[in-house]
């Protein structure tokens, strides 16, 4: 068996789709229950939405029960933009292991995100002016590797030399080089990274089984809750072109029952008119900074409201924090995998309700903009 524990519920559906192509049996986890006879085992720890103390905390009881399971290895996900407590939880898992040596890949050249020299490229841009630059919970202020992590980590490429003793970022501009890191894997080095990297691995032990499916059912209902400003601009063009968007507001954030209760008349409406719809946060609202956890909070309150009173059949979740707020307000503690609309991109069930989740990055299936007209 093999074990991944996963900072948030994107990273965590990502891995599982990738698993899922190679023809392996899934079993995500969204809290410590972890029996299962599946071949691959992923934890969602959610803890890239909690403070360091919470981070730490739910990171040491997952793998304490993580290692009880005996697997074959255990490979921790993390953000590909480096966002989230990484080296601090990277720290303690090695703790706990009894490792020295930590490698992390975590650049996907399949998606245009590399480490070239020790500086992070999103397409032709640097990591920092991106609008990963803006992320509320962890802005990227340093496209240098070494700088962003306080110089906890040093940066190699895959010929260089490794110390026994360090936590190492591999220079990744291209497929041939996660593959030459993969080559270059021995026993006890902790595996970290995206899915660029851990499709690799599986790449070594499997061959590519299931292929990708595109089919949408009705009632419809896409939440966007990315600051990602490629994914901001679409819902604002399905709102200004179809009206199918249905905003939440500032004001929304006290949830007063009469103001959810018109917000709810008003969003029935919209949906009213082709059984689907967007609930997307309204940036142009603010009046303050409001914590990004409330935001999230209120999301998945009125996301399960829609979901009772419209008969959702199909969820779309655009943003894993976002996704893992929603999943705990539907009492979700596992999922299977249906399909793969594209790398990242994973449809996943629960009993009757299909699940969508993509990091807010990643992009938009495009049977999704066609349903949206966008």
């Amino acid at each position: 068996m093999i074990a991944v524990i996963a900072d948030d519920l994107s990273g965590a559906t990502e891995l599982a789709g990738i698993s899922w192509r190679f023809g392996l049996a899934v079993d995500i986890c969204l809290n410590e229950t972890m029996e299962t006879n599946a071949d691959v085992i992923i934890i969602c720890t959610n803890s890239r939405s909690k403070g360091l103390n919470g981070a730490l905390q739910i990171t040491e009881r997952v793998l304490e029960a993580v290692l009880q399971l005996k697997p074959s290895f255990i490979y921790k996900k993390i953000d590909s933009a480096l966002r989230g407590h990484i080296v601090k939880e990277l720290k303690l898992q090695m703790k706990l292991m009894g490792m020295k040596q930590a490698l992390i890949i975590p650049a996907n050249p399949s998606l245009g995100r590399k480490i070239v020299g020790k500086e992070y490229f999103v397409g032709n841009q640097k990591i920092n002016e991106t609008s990963f630059a803006n992320d509320p919970e962890f802005p990227i202020k340093h496209s240098d590797v070494e700088k962003h992590f306080n110089y906890e980590v040093v940066v190699k490429k895959c010929n260089d030399a490794l110390n026994n003793t360090e936590i190492v970022i591999g220079e990744t501009q291209s497929k041939n080089d996660v593959k030459c890191w993969v080559d270059k894997l021995k026993e006890n080095v902790m595996l970290v990274g995206a899915g660029d990297f851990f499709t690799a691995i599986l790449e070594n032990r499997h061959k590519q089984q299931n292929y990708f499916e595109i089919d949408i059912k009705q009632p419809h209902l896409y939440v966007s809750g990315t600051t990602f400003s490629k994914s901001r601009e679409l819902v604002k063009k399905a709102s200004l072109s179809y009206n199918t968007v249905a905003w939440v507001t500032e004001d929304l954030l006290q949830m007063d029952d009469k103001s959810i209760k018109s917000w709810m008349f008003h969003a029935e409406e919209k949906f009213k008119k082709g059984k689907k719809l967007i609930l997307a946060f309204d940036e142009t609202s603010l009046k303050t900074t409001p914590d990004a956890g409330l935001i999230r909070e209120t999301m998945a309150l009125l996301t399960k409201q829609i979901i009772d009173a419209f008969k959702i059949k199909e969820l779309f979740i655009e943003g894993g924090a976002t996704a893992g707020s929603i999943l705990e307000k539907l009492s979700i503690n596992r999922l299977s995998v249906v399909s793969e609309w594209a790398s990242g991109v994973v449809k996943v069930s629960n009993n009757d309700l299909l699940i969508t989740i993509k990091p807010g990055s990643y992009q938009l299936p495009q049977a999704l903009k066609n349903l949206y007209g966008i």
